[in-house]
């Protein structure tokens, strides 16, 4: 007999009491399409949610990503590995990172994955000699300049739970969720609709990453600060750096600024240089704290499904009568 031949399907909604278990999903999804269970092979969640709308039945919505031997009228499933786009530019030539945040984070494992040998420039300490300076700011009120909750290894976002918040739709989403995942992160950050890996793991994580960046050739430098850059014609030439006291010059191929919205000394060196920048719009927000009962009884309608179902979050959003969006952002249960 001739092998089967499965193709991959996207499926969306389907729905799983509280105490259904995510084994039946095959069951679920061959009910739904009115197919025998046998001809879905291996599936994958997508996209992890609840739906609290009809209280008292709320439910787990999921998308799911499929195998069947039927032809289906359902869309094909999307490959979802990100494959960077091949660079025009050799081996021999010397990138240069400035920042250790999540931008320069991920450009650095990138470039190292690709076969390069990044150089990252990093004016605050490791995550771990960076958490104490950040616990004596909170308990003492001492403040390190360049190491504090805006500068070092991690970026501002260490210490915000590891909350993995966006409003966009981009194909290197899933590339960042799956590289935390790799190097500790919960597998349910890859599905959840509001994934956070919680700012312990997160410390971890990121000392993985920076480990595999120096494993694959790449060179971390912290407490060191970009000073100036030599430019000849619009080519980057140099950097100049002061490391702990001591100056420092390196040749320059190309250099990436990931530093965040804090470095202005950097901000300042680049219009010094005539570097084109754009002003990006920002949003100002403010806190606001509730007890967590309360939410979870709004959202649950019992309290008590917290237990099961975590911590409840809600969204907002509104336009202002001057026109502005007003949201919520980011809550931290």
């Amino acid at each position: 007999m001739p092998k089967q031949k499965f193709q991959k399907y996207r499926i969306n909604e389907i729905r799983l009491n509280l105490d259904e278990t995510s084994e039946i999903i095959p069951k679920k999804i061959a009910g739904k399409l009115k197919i025998s269970q046998n001809t879905i092979g291996s599936y994958e969640i997508v996209r992890q949610s609840i739906d609290a709308r009809r209280k008292p039945k709320i439910q787990w919505v999921y998308t799911i990503d499929f195998f069947c031997s039927l032809k289906l009228n359902l869309p094909f499933a999307k490959e979802r590995i990100y494959l960077p786009p091949k660079a025009n530019l050799s081996k021999d030539k010397q990138i240069v990172i400035v920042g250790f945040g999540p931008c320069g984070i991920f450009a650095a494992l990138t470039f190292a994955q690709m076969g390069y040998q990044p150089i990252v420039i990093e004016r605050g300490k490791d995550v771990d000699a960076r958490t104490k300076d950040v616990q004596s700011f909170w308990s003492e009120g001492k403040l390190n300049p360049d190491s504090n909750v805006q500068f070092g290894e991690g970026g501002a976002g260490a210490f915000s739970d590891g909350k993995l918040t966006t409003g966009i739709n981009d194909m290197r989403i899933f590339k960042i969720l799956s590289e935390f995942h790799c190097f500790g992160a919960d597998e349910e950050i890859l599905f959840k609709q509001k994934p956070h890996i919680g700012t312990d793991v997160l410390k971890t994580v990121v000392k993985r990453i920076r480990e595999e960046i120096i494993r694959l050739g790449g060179k971390i430098l912290f407490e060191t600060k970009l000073i100036d850059f030599t430019v000849e014609g619009e080519k980057i030439k140099a950097i100049h750096l002061d490391q702990k006291g001591t100056h420092l010059t390196m040749s320059c191929d190309k250099l990436i600024l990931a530093i965040g919205h804090s470095a202005r000394d950097t901000f300042r060196q680049c219009l010094n240089h005539n570097v084109a920048m754009v002003q990006k719009p920002f949003s100002i927000g403010t806190r606001i704290q509730h007890p967590q009962n309360l939410i979870n009884m709004d959202q649950y309608g019992d309290p008590n499904l917290a237990q099961k179902l975590g911590a409840a979050e809600y969204k907002l959003h509104a336009k202002s009568q001057s026109g502005r969006g007003v949201y919520t952002f980011c809550m931290c249960p």
